[in-house]
This record gives structure tokens, sequence and C-alpha cells, in this order.
């Protein structure tokens, strides 16, 4: 049985500009909960954004940004993890960076920064 010690929510944003661009802020809050049978609580998050300029759709950027949590007691861990997407006309640009946390101390980090050939087929 879990208990639940924050309820989950979400919310979607959707906002066109006077220009024709658009953006979207989505988040999603899975809520907190507590394992009875052994006191692990678990929490996580998701929050995303989308935009684009009209008539542009090389414009586009997608970002992500999720949260993983894990406590009992004393002991807490965590991960971070970040994404971004865009495009040229070649090529996919994909940033991302994972983090790593014991308590409040960054034990491990890693940064992706690729360009993936688009296939145009």
């Amino acid at each position: 049985q879990q208990i639940e010690l924050s309820a989950p929510w979400n919310k979607r944003d959707v906002t066109i500009n006077e220009d024709g661009s658009a953006t979207m802020e989505i988040v999603d809050d899975f809520g907190r909960y507590e394992i009875a049978s052994h006191g692990l609580i678990h929490h996580g998050a998701g929050r995303e954004s989308y935009e684009i300029k009209k008539d542009d759709p090389l414009s586009a950027v997608m970002k992500t940004h999720w949260t993983e949590e894990r406590a009992r007691g004393d002991w807490s861990i965590r991960t971070e993890t970040y994404g971004e997407l865009r495009a040229n006309a070649t090529h996919w640009l994909v940033k991302g960076r994972l983090e790593a946390y014991e308590g409040e101390k960054l034990i491990f980090s890693r940064d992706w920064n690729e360009e993936i050939e688009r296939k145009l087929n």
C-alpha cells in the first residue's frame, strides 16, 4: 500500500504570440508517495517546453527537465535530467545533461552534445 504525501498534478499552457510563434509548457508532477511496508518515499516530475516560429519549421525547440527522487530515513538520492532538441537543414542537434545526487551532494554528471545527420530520403 502507498501513502500519498503530496497529490499528483499537471498543467498545460499554450501561448500563440502576435507574431504567430507558439509555445507550450507542460508540467507533470507524479506526486510523492511512501510505500507503507518499508518506508521508501518516491517522487517524480517532468517539465517540457516546445517553441516554434510561424512559417519556420527549423526554429522548433523542445526542452525537457525530469526529476526522480527516492528517500528513506536520512538517506536520499535524486536524478535531474535535461534535454534539448533542435534541427537545422542537415542535422538533429541534441543536447543533454544528467546529474545524480546523494543527499544534496552532486556525485555524478555527464553532458551530451550531438549532431545526428538527418536522412531525408
